[in-house]
Protein backbone atom coordinates (compact mmCIF):
# COMPACT_ATOMS: atom_id res chain seq x y z
CA UNK A 1 0.00 0.00 0.00
CA UNK A 2 1.39 3.39 -0.93
CA UNK A 3 1.62 6.24 1.53
CA UNK A 4 -1.08 8.88 1.37
CA UNK A 5 0.08 12.31 0.25
CA UNK A 6 -0.31 15.29 2.53
CA UNK A 7 -3.31 17.51 1.93
CA UNK A 8 -1.18 19.99 -0.03
CA UNK A 9 0.28 17.17 -2.13
CA UNK A 10 -3.18 15.64 -2.60
CA UNK A 11 -4.53 18.98 -3.84
CA UNK A 12 -1.59 19.31 -6.20
CA UNK A 13 -2.19 15.77 -7.45
CA UNK A 14 -5.97 16.23 -7.90
CA UNK A 15 -6.95 15.14 -11.34
CA UNK A 16 -9.98 16.11 -13.34
CA UNK A 17 -10.14 14.19 -16.55
CA UNK A 18 -11.52 15.45 -19.83
CA UNK A 19 -15.25 15.96 -20.13
CA UNK A 20 -16.81 12.97 -21.91
CA UNK A 21 -18.70 13.15 -25.19
CA UNK A 22 -22.32 14.31 -25.10
CA UNK A 23 -25.11 11.77 -24.84
CA UNK A 24 -24.63 10.22 -21.41
CA UNK A 25 -25.69 12.65 -18.73
CA UNK A 26 -27.24 12.84 -15.31
CA UNK A 27 -28.38 16.43 -15.91
CA UNK A 28 -29.17 17.60 -19.43
CA UNK A 29 -25.90 18.76 -20.93
CA UNK A 30 -23.73 17.46 -18.08
CA UNK A 31 -22.00 14.08 -17.72
CA UNK A 32 -22.36 11.95 -14.61
CA UNK A 33 -19.59 12.96 -12.22
CA UNK A 34 -17.68 10.22 -10.42
CA UNK A 35 -15.46 11.14 -7.51
CA UNK A 36 -12.84 8.43 -7.14
CA UNK A 37 -11.32 8.30 -3.66
CA UNK A 38 -8.44 5.83 -3.89
CA UNK A 39 -5.07 5.57 -2.12
CA UNK A 40 -3.27 3.41 -4.71
CA UNK A 41 -2.04 5.75 -7.47
CA UNK A 42 -1.98 2.97 -10.08
CA UNK A 43 -5.56 1.90 -9.36
CA UNK A 44 -6.65 5.54 -9.22
CA UNK A 45 -5.10 6.37 -12.59
CA UNK A 46 -6.28 3.20 -14.38
CA UNK A 47 -9.83 3.40 -13.02
CA UNK A 48 -10.11 7.10 -13.78
CA UNK A 49 -8.97 6.56 -17.38
CA UNK A 50 -11.45 3.71 -17.88
CA UNK A 51 -14.32 5.78 -16.50
CA UNK A 52 -13.36 8.74 -18.65
CA UNK A 53 -13.34 6.54 -21.75
CA UNK A 54 -16.83 5.36 -20.79
CA UNK A 55 -18.16 8.92 -20.77
CA UNK A 56 -17.97 9.91 -17.11
CA UNK A 57 -16.56 13.15 -15.72
CA UNK A 58 -13.96 11.96 -13.21
CA UNK A 59 -12.53 13.72 -10.18
CA UNK A 60 -9.85 11.75 -8.34
CA UNK A 61 -8.01 12.17 -5.07
CA UNK A 62 -6.41 10.20 -2.24
CA UNK A 63 -7.35 12.71 0.46
CA UNK A 64 -10.62 12.58 2.42
CA UNK A 65 -10.75 16.32 3.12
CA UNK A 66 -10.20 17.13 -0.55
CA UNK A 67 -12.82 14.55 -1.53
CA UNK A 68 -15.43 16.11 0.74
CA UNK A 69 -14.80 19.55 -0.74
CA UNK A 70 -14.94 18.18 -4.31
CA UNK A 71 -18.15 16.24 -3.66
CA UNK A 72 -19.89 19.27 -2.18
CA UNK A 73 -18.68 21.46 -5.06
CA UNK A 74 -19.89 18.90 -7.63
CA UNK A 75 -23.25 18.66 -5.79
CA UNK A 76 -24.41 15.65 -7.84
CA UNK A 77 -21.93 12.81 -8.07
CA UNK A 78 -21.28 9.19 -7.28
CA UNK A 79 -18.40 8.71 -4.85
CA UNK A 80 -16.29 5.55 -5.16
CA UNK A 81 -14.71 5.24 -1.71
CA UNK A 82 -11.81 2.88 -1.03
CA UNK A 83 -11.84 1.58 2.56
CA UNK A 84 -8.08 2.04 2.94
CA UNK A 85 -8.37 5.84 2.78
CA UNK A 86 -7.21 7.33 6.06
CA UNK A 87 -9.69 9.29 8.12
CA UNK A 88 -13.18 9.07 9.57
CA UNK A 89 -15.07 7.42 6.71
CA UNK A 90 -18.40 7.30 8.59
CA UNK A 91 -18.23 11.03 9.26
CA UNK A 92 -17.34 11.64 5.59
CA UNK A 93 -20.38 9.67 4.35
CA UNK A 94 -22.72 11.22 6.94
CA UNK A 95 -21.53 14.73 6.10
CA UNK A 96 -22.35 14.19 2.43
CA UNK A 97 -25.71 12.54 3.07
CA UNK A 98 -26.80 15.25 5.51
CA UNK A 99 -25.73 18.16 3.34
CA UNK A 100 -28.62 19.95 1.68
CA UNK A 101 -26.19 21.03 -1.05
CA UNK A 102 -25.23 17.45 -2.02
CA UNK A 103 -27.26 15.00 -4.07
CA UNK A 104 -25.33 11.84 -4.71
CA UNK A 105 -24.48 8.36 -3.64
CA UNK A 106 -21.48 6.77 -1.97
CA UNK A 107 -20.30 3.34 -3.06
CA UNK A 108 -17.57 1.48 -1.25
CA UNK A 109 -14.95 0.46 -3.79
CA UNK A 110 -12.64 -1.94 -2.04
CA UNK A 111 -11.27 -5.46 -1.67
CA UNK A 112 -11.97 -7.82 1.18
CA UNK A 113 -14.78 -9.76 2.79
CA UNK A 114 -17.74 -8.19 4.48
CA UNK A 115 -17.87 -5.36 1.97
CA UNK A 116 -21.68 -5.16 2.02
CA UNK A 117 -21.63 -5.23 5.82
CA UNK A 118 -19.03 -2.46 5.90
CA UNK A 119 -21.19 -0.46 3.47
CA UNK A 120 -24.12 -0.68 5.90
CA UNK A 121 -21.88 0.23 8.87
CA UNK A 122 -20.59 3.30 7.03
CA UNK A 123 -24.08 4.23 5.76
CA UNK A 124 -22.88 3.94 2.15
CA UNK A 125 -25.42 3.37 -0.61
CA UNK A 126 -23.77 0.24 -1.96
CA UNK A 127 -20.49 -1.47 -2.75
CA UNK A 128 -18.37 -2.64 -5.67
CA UNK A 129 -15.74 -5.26 -4.85
CA UNK A 130 -12.17 -5.15 -6.11
CA UNK A 131 -10.93 -6.65 -8.27
CA UNK A 132 -13.87 -5.46 -10.32
CA UNK A 133 -15.29 -6.26 -13.70
CA UNK A 134 -15.42 -3.02 -15.66
CA UNK A 135 -18.85 -3.81 -17.10
CA UNK A 136 -20.28 -4.27 -13.60
CA UNK A 137 -18.73 -1.03 -12.36
CA UNK A 138 -20.05 0.92 -15.37
CA UNK A 139 -23.53 -0.63 -14.96
CA UNK A 140 -23.57 0.23 -11.25
CA UNK A 141 -22.54 3.84 -11.92
CA UNK A 142 -25.17 4.23 -14.65
CA UNK A 143 -27.80 2.69 -12.37
CA UNK A 144 -26.86 5.09 -9.56
CA UNK A 145 -27.07 7.99 -12.01
CA UNK A 146 -30.54 6.88 -13.10
CA UNK A 147 -31.71 6.75 -9.47
CA UNK A 148 -30.74 10.39 -9.06
CA UNK A 149 -32.52 11.28 -12.32
CA UNK A 150 -35.72 9.60 -11.09
CA UNK A 151 -35.51 11.45 -7.79
CA UNK A 152 -35.21 14.78 -9.62
CA UNK A 153 -38.10 13.95 -11.96
CA UNK A 154 -40.51 13.44 -9.03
Amino acid sequence: MSALPTTAAANANRREFAVPPPGFTDVPGQPITVLLLEDDPDVLEATAMILQEEGFRVLATADLETAQRLALEAQRCVVLLDLSIEGDLLRFVQTLHHSAAWDGQVLLFSAGDRLEERARELEADGAVAKPFEIDRLIAELRFRGSLRDEAHAS
